[in-house]
């Protein structure tokens, strides 16, 4: 095995060992360090991390694999729950990352905040207000509002974003460098493809 290999494995355990409190940078240079290498000799990339955190779940914790489909199964209902604002699913829930303790993230569009408010209110649901910063790949930060609530026992954290945001993905890990985001139908294919019900 090539010390490209080692690395993101190392850093793939570090992740799991974590259970959330590590990001996949932060990872990947305690990793280096513990393993002698520097960033910018042979480093993996953060989708070769997860990859290899797909692989070491699968091996060492399989009960992660029955939390990642209640996790999908819930945010399933979230979803369908917020239909009217075009929710996408992010984060870990979706790359198959997540373990019990994983948040379930879901942006929304809206013109105004207030109309997710009054969605979750006219329900019932109790929720927390924050806010949530992203970063785009031009290199701008825009924070926006977050709610935050518990549904079947997970927590779940709605952020949400103008109407025009649908078009332009915030930076993250994915193709072309942006942040991987998946509408209803298809954390709804995943969720039948494990094997699960919603």
């Amino acid at each position: 095995m090539g010390t490209h290999e080692q690395w993101a494995e190392q850093a793939a355990r570090l992740l799991a060992e974590s259970e959330g409190a590590l990001d996949c940078a932060s990872a990947k240079r305690r990793a280096g360090l513990e393993l002698g290498l520097f960033p910018g000799h042979d480093e993996p990339s953060c989708e070769e991390v997860e990859q290899q955190l797909r692989i070491y779940q699968q091996l060492f914790r399989p009960s992660q694999q029955a939390a990642l489909r209640a996790l999908r199964g819930e945010a399933v209902k979230a979803m369908r729950f917020l239909a009217d604002f075009e929710p996408r699913l992010v984060g870990a829930v979706l790359s198959g990352t997540a373990g019990a303790n994983s948040t379930i993230t879901l942006h929304l569009f809206a013109d105004a905040p207030e109309q997710v408010m009054l969605h979750l209110l006219n329900a019932h649901v109790p929720y927390r207000e924050a806010e949530r910063s992203l970063r785009y790949r031009d290199g701008r930060v825009q924070a926006y509002p977050l709610f935050s609530f518990i549904a079947g026992g997970y927590p779940v954290d709605l952020v949400v974003l103008p109407p025009m945001a649908l078009r332009e993905s915030p930076a993250g890990f994915g193709e072309g460098g942006k942040m991987d985001r998946a509408p209803l139908h298809k954390v709804e294919r995943l969720l039948e493809a494990s094997g699960a019900d919603a």
